[in-house]
């Protein structure tokens, strides 16, 4: 009796070895198809964020929607126009670039002061991008194509786009860790150690998806609208919080009987928010453009205009030294108050990304950077 038993639990004890095998052979197998599930991007991009007013982005899902207008919310975005997104254009190394500070400053990054990297192939570009280029190069983002370029105007491919999101998390503290057991991805292999991990690590952490199977793709080019998708779930594997509203603005303009249409001395700017706003300090700034002419100005309290809180939400920009933004032509007049159609951002108040109340204007809209 006593050798029977010992058969019985011989034989239970096989079997129990045999299942744990098999279940653990599914565990390895379930991450297959675990990375074609993103990560949930509610809590940095409810269903109730706002739309950014691209008008190009309607045949997308929800989802990707959501994700654009969730960059633009974040101000990680700024569209290629006041109401285009241009979701299926390749995203050039440039506009990665721009994406990439904007991002790095919303996971609370300390951004550097840019000092040159050595790249001999950016001078062309806008001083802001370049910049942005300089900076994620100093944050160890990128390491540019070779010491001496970056190649700015190339599309941004997969792998590329791995690398710049997996480091950007890691200096974000996102935790990223690369689990060999689930690295399902057999169209890889060809590239560098840390491009791999990199691949790898997102998609464990299910910001990176694969195409399908166990393909990564990474030599596709990535568009716009997938880059929305990448860079908000690194928001999410981040737990950042999804933004406040925008502060609302109204600009008018009162001039002072001097010539019509153009900034005069004496004229008034008045920005008002719908929050409270710090007293105006020197070298606070206003720059105003001209919507169709393209003129620019800069108003900076203290150089050309006389700034001052007429109350808590509100400061006035009045001109002391004649600048030279026209206006004549592309105004919309309302009531007999002009209103400037461009206001290129609000500089130096307590560091406000604004929005505007465009239901104070006639057919027209202030285009923000």
């Amino acid at each position: 009796m006593p050798k029977r038993s010992n058969r019985r639990t011989r034989s239970w004890v096989a079997r129990v070895a045999v299942l744990a095998a098999v279940f653990s052979l599914l565990a390895v197998a379930l991450p297959a198809s675990a990375h074609l599930v993103a990560i949930d991007t509610s809590t940095p991009c409810p269903a109730s964020t706002p739309s950014a007013g691209f008008t190009d982005i309607g045949g997308f899902d929800s989802t990707t929607q959501t994700a654009i207008n969730c960059l633009f919310a974040f101000g990680i975005t700024k569209g290629t126009s006041p109401t285009t997104y241009s979701p299926n254009d390749t995203t050039a190394r440039w506009q990665m670039a721009l994406f990439l500070i904007r991002q790095a400053a919303v996971h609370g990054i300390s951004i550097p002061a840019p000092v040159a990297q050595g790249y001999t192939d950016i001078g062309a570009l806008p001083q802001a991008t370049q910049d942005a280029i300089n900076q994620i190069t100093q944050l160890g983002i990128s390491k540019g194509t070779t010491t001496t370029t970056f190649s700015p105007l190339e599309g941004v491919s997969r792998w590329q786009m791995a690398l710049f999101i997996y480091r950007l998390g890691l200096a974000a503290g996102v935790a990223l860790p690369d689990d060999p057991a689930h690295n399902q991805f057999t169209d890889i292999g060809n590239l560098s150690t840390e491009a791999q991990t990199a691949i790898n690590a997102l998609a464990d952490k299910h910001i990176a998806l694969g195409t399908g199977g166990t393909a990564f793709s990474p030599d596709l080019l990535l568009t716009r609208w997938e880059m929305a998708l990448f860079l908000t779930r690194l928001l999410a594997a981040d737990a950042v919080p999804a933004p406040g509203p925008a502060p609302l603005i109204t600009a008018t303009v009162a001039t002072n009987g001097g010539t019509s249409l153009v900034l005069d001395v004496g004229d008034t700017i008045t920005v008002d928010f719908d929050t409270d706003v710090a007293a105006p300090l020197a070298g606070t700034s206003i720059d105003l453009v001209e919507a169709l002419g393209g003129t620019s100005v800069r108003l900076t309290c203290g150089t050309n205009v006389t700034c001052v809180a007429v109350d808590a939400n509100t400061l006035g920009f009045t001109v002391t030294a004649a600048p030279t933004l026209l206006v004549a032509g592309d105004n919309s007049v309302i009531n007999g108050v002009g209103i400037i159609d461009a206001l290129l951002g609000i500089l130096g108040i307590n560091g406000l990304t604004v929005d505007v109340d465009s239901s104070l204007l006639t057919a027209r809209t202030f285009v923000l950077s």
